[in-house]
């Protein structure tokens, strides 16, 4: 809860446990909103990786009492760039209450992932509890994903559509948010032209898999696995270059297997688990121009290769521990919008209507902001 004008200068603070598909939803969010309201506002990104020491961990998002003194850095601050601000939040192995630190609020607070939501719903009750005009301004708290609490209980909460949550500050999207934009690909693809060999200039359009892991749903069963690897041959066998970017969540063993395949189809691997960062070709591939084929097990790249505006293609995953899930609710929604097709043995180029998920979040997130800067 925000309140009196809005400052020519924000800040925003992305909270998370660290974990890449968590934080980049939020950061994806947060750069977006820094987008829109530039060149009019200026605003700062800060991010602040935590979690719950246990059991509060274990039990979250379903936290009471004292979080605070409970919660550690997920990182070292010097890999948030948060030294000097580290140092006024740390109390001894744990955080001090942000009653202890007012002055270092930020405008907007966006947390996404369950060991925030106690975080959030904390920090947006002391706001709350402020007498309008008296003291610092109150961060305005949004919450990302299904908070599992009430979500009166946060300033907003934007959330998947699949998720079905309802509530007059709840905006519901399809699929996640997330960093992809025009600029980063562009600067992105220029840089994994060079990794690739590809001259200056060069048109060659490659295919692009991207594979994700076991979850919940999917256990990424060996019969799964197999079809991926007839589908690494099937392309390279048509001639056509193929990149295969497997995940944190990706098998060692599978990983290794697919390192070999994609070889010996002439073909470029990455595999965030072992080769160096500075080879990733994400998001870079998504700029190349050719099909992209995603697992489905995976929200975020979905979401993300929908966003970029590439011919997107599903890879279907038989085996299943569910037999009706939000992935299926996710990919109807974007085969019904034309953003996406099944994956059947052929890979052709299409051109799929806009998809300004992330943008439109940011835009809602802003009114809404403005909206409790007047209400106050």
């Amino acid at each position: 809860m925000s309140s009196g004008p809005a400052p020519s200068q924000l800040t925003i603070w992305v909270v998370s446990d660290g974990r890449a598909g968590i934080e980049n939803q939020a950061l994806g969010l947060a750069e977006a909103v820094k987008r829109q309201l530039e060149p009019e506002h200026q605003s700062e990104i800060v991010t602040l990786r935590v979690r719950l020491d246990f059991p509060a961990d274990k039990i979250a998002p379903f936290v009471f009492g004292d979080i605070w003194q409970g919660l550690k850095f997920a990182d070292d601050p010097s890999r948030m760039h948060l030294e000097g601000l580290a140092e006024s939040l740390r109390k001894g192995d744990g955080l001090v209450a942000p009653d202890s630190w007012p002055d270092l609020w930020p405008d907007l607070w966006i947390a996404c992932g369950r060991q925030t939501v106690p975080l959030t719903i904390d920090l947006c009750r002391r706001g709350r509890s402020l007498i309008s005009g008296q003291g610092p301004a109150a961060p305005f708290c949004v919450q990302l994903q299904n908070p599992r609490r009430s979500s009166a209980l946060f300033d907003l909460v934007v959330a998947p559509n699949h998720d079905h949550l309802s509530g007059k500050n709840v905006f519901s999207m399809i699929g996640a948010p997330n960093r992809i934009h025009e600029t980063t690909i562009d600067k992105a693809r220029e840089k994994l032209r060079h990794v690739l060999g590809f001259p200056s200039g060069s048109k060659r359009v490659p295919v692009t898999i991207m594979v994700g892991g076991p979850n919940k749903v999917f256990p990424f069963a060996a019969r799964d696995q197999e079809r991926l690897v007839a589908a690494i041959e099937q392309e390279a066998r048509l001639g056509r270059s193929v990149i295969v970017s497997a995940s944190r969540r990706t098998p060692a063993v599978f990983a290794e297997r697919l390192r070999t395949v994609t070889a010996a189809a002439g073909g470029y691997f990455y595999d965030p688990q072992h080769d160096e960062p500075g080879s990733n070709p994400y998001p870079g591939v998504l700029g190349l121009g050719g099909p992209v084929l995603v697992t489905e097990d995976s929200v975020n790249m979905l979401s993300e290769a929908a966003t970029a505006g590439v011919a997107l293609y599903r890879f279907p995953l038989v085996e299943r521990r569910r037999p009706v899930t939000k992935f299926d609710s996710l990919v109807r929604t974007l085969r019904d919008g034309r953003h996406l097709r099944d994956y059947d043995a052929n890979l052709e180029h299409f051109s799929p209507p806009s998809f300004l998920e992330t943008d439109r979040a940011a835009k809602a997130l802003i009114d809404a902001y403005y909206r409790s800067l007047s209400s106050t």
